[in-house]
């Protein structure tokens, strides 16, 4: 089954310093368990914090940081294959 992401953004707000801060909550399904996930964000810049909401317990964690196209999760074998990311960039 091929990962899934669907983006609904939420707020964009200005610093007073002048930069652009955007937050958007991803909905990600497809997860394989027992195994690295490489996740497409389709974000236009590279995370700068990332919340995770699994929609069932069990284990996971991020294997590297994001870069500008991917999220990196790995999900143990009782892991979520689904989860709600709340991303700010």
């Amino acid at each position: 089954m091929a990962i899934g992401v669907t983006a609904a953004p939420r707020q964009l707000m200005q610093f007073l310093t002048g930069p652009y801060f955007a937050k958007s909550t991803l909905t990600v399904t497809g997860l394989t368990a027992s195994a690295d996930n490489t996740v497409p964000h389709g974000l236009p810049r590279t995370p700068a914090a990332i919340s995770y909401r699994p929609q069932a317990s069990g284990g996971w964690n991020e294997k590297q940081a994001p870069d500008a196209l991917n999220i990196y999760i790995t999900v143990a074998g009782s892991g979520p294959t689904s989860f709600v990311l709340d991303v700010e960039y």
